[in-house]
């Protein structure tokens, strides 16, 4: 049986705090939500970064609640913690799993015995946890037949536990604008919450109130707007703050009306985040973030929606930086630094087509988002570009194209200064009837001062004859070879593609 759902979520804002050794065997008083506690067990898993405490009612009938410790964010106290939830975070996502769950069914079963010894019936047991400690609620009261609370919590059923969806042991509360409830399906009741930044949010982010000939909605702006959504603060204020709890009588039922006013806005916003989460782990695992001035430009497909909600939530809205992205960065009106790419391919047959391209990256990381202090370095680098270039055939074995060194505009895209792109290399892929892909390119040094160039150029790789029209090939690259290379020197069974890049003054 749950105690009222102030006090749960009191107890799995609490969980985040270390509890001293001595206090496992020496109890500690608690308040939570005015109701006093005292520290019944506690683990902290240096293997997994898991972490639980287990709390009892000071007064009869002595009921338990099992608190699970969420995501820790506090990197100055807890980095090796942090380190360690993140890695849980991005399993989860990407595999289905969780590696702190053996942890988790430990410590449940410890305090479930200790407090059969102690005669507290399993019917006074309870569970509660905030984000990543939602899962285990879900998890263990599925487990033991448990009741349980979790806040913003992420959700089992898309876990390979085989944890039912829906049922009552469970009641999930969410705020509606929290992108990680919304992640993965729930074990027991969902209630969802909006309060008034939850729906500014969703009204910025074009999921509420969206203008007639609006671009589609954008949920990287709804996280851009209220990045505190997630926030176990909304369910168990910090004392002396004097606020009040979204889960407190006079303001439950009225946020759930709001939620039912817009239900069908913020089901779309939830059902984005869900369908698309598998998205978030390129961006997550890379730790890159990136802004939303692309959302102007043209209605793409759904699964580019959420690319980069994980990041951008962990960094907040002060990530974004005007309208430009580094996804889709914006090209000088007036380029001046031209250059010329040749390139020659002496094969033993007719080619079907040639492609060419030239590589972009931004040169310096400086300008981009500092990293946590457990990773070191930046976030969101190195950022680059593929830009395709039109060659044109100009001999037997020649084709010849033109590209721009300052092609791409130099922007701050995260408020840390100007971002510098440079050309860094250059190639062509050609193809043959037998559709197979032969590819040579050269790295671009340029000094960062000055149009003098110094180039890794002309470079030539060499390839088999025979490869030419071999149809088991496909659809892979044909293997190429170096000048340097034995079997090169002493046989006349390959041919060479050749490139070559130059400036090119008036």
């Amino acid at each position: 049986m749950n105690p009222p759902p102030e006090i749960s979520a009191a107890a799995a804002s609490d969980a985040y705090l270390d509890q001293q050794r001595r206090n496992r065997d020496k109890p500690k008083d608690v308040n939570l939500a005015g109701h006093p506690y005292k520290v019944y067990a506690y683990t902290a898993d240096a293997a997994t970064g898991f972490h639980a405490t287990a709390y009892q009612n000071t007064r009869a009938p002595h009921g338990i609640i099992i608190a699970y410790r969420g995501t820790d964010t506090d990197f100055v106290h807890h980095a090796r913690t942090g380190a360690q939830d993140i890695g849980v975070d991005v399993e989860m996502v990407k595999d289905q799993t969780n590696r702190q769950k053996h942890a988790a069914h430990v410590f449940t079963d410890e305090v479930l015995a200790k407090a059969a010894r102690d005669g507290i019936p399993k019917e006074s047991i309870s569970l509660a946890g905030h984000s990543l400690g939602g899962v285990f609620v879900e998890i263990e009261a599925h487990r033991h037949g448990l009741s349980g609370v979790t806040v913003n919590g992420y959700g089992a059923v898309d876990l390979n536990y085989g944890v039912p969806e829906g049922g009552d042991r469970v009641v999930n509360y969410r705020m509606a604008s929290d992108m990680v409830s919304a992640g993965s399906r729930h074990s027991g009741q969902v209630i969802t919450l909006a309060d008034d930044n939850d729906i500014r949010a969703l009204t910025a982010g074009r999921y509420l109130n969206a203008a007639s000939g609006s671009p589609p909605p954008n949920p990287l702006l709804v996280i851009a707007d209220n990045p505190g959504a997630h926030g176990r603060a909304h369910f168990a204020p910090e004392p002396g703050k004097h606020q009040v709890s979204v889960l407190s009588p006079e303001l439950l039922a009225g946020y759930q009306q709001n939620y039912e006013n817009n239900k069908a806005g913020i089901d779309h916003f939830r059902d984005d985040v869900h369908r698309e989460r598998t998205q978030l782990v390129a961006e997550t695992a890379g730790i890159n973030v990136r802004s939303e001035c692309r959302r102007s430009v043209g209605h793409e497909d759904e699964s580019m929606k959420v690319r980069h909600l994980a990041a951008a939530a962990a960094l907040t809205a002060g990530t974004l930086a005007g309208c430009s992205d580094p996804d889709h960065p914006s090209r000088n009106a007036h380029p001046t630094q031209r250059y010329e790419l040749t390139i020659t391919a002496d094969a033993p047959g007719v080619w079907d087509s040639v492609k060419a391209s030239v590589s972009y990256e931004v040169t310096d990381d400086a300008c981009t988002p500092e990293a946590p202090v457990f990773i070191g370095g930046h976030l969101g680098g190195p950022l680059g570009q593929e830009v395709e270039i039109e060659v044109s055939q100009v001999g037997e074995n020649t084709w010849r194209g033109y590209f721009y060194r300052d092609l791409l505009h130099d922007e701050d895209y995260y408020g840390r200064g100007v971002c510098h792109w440079d050309a860094v290399g250059a190639g062509a892929t050609f193809f043959t009837t037998a559709k197979n892909k032969f590819g040579a390119g050269a790295s671009l040094e340029f000094p960062r001062v000055g149009l003098q160039t110094r180039y890794v150029t002309p470079r030539t790789r060499y390839f088999k004859k025979r490869d030419f029209l071999d149809r088991s090939l496909q659809p892979y690259a044909v293997r190429d070879f170096s000048a340097i290379d034995p079997i090169v020197e002493q046989s006349d069974e390959f041919f060479p593609i050749t490139v070559t890049v130059k400036e090119d003054r008036p």
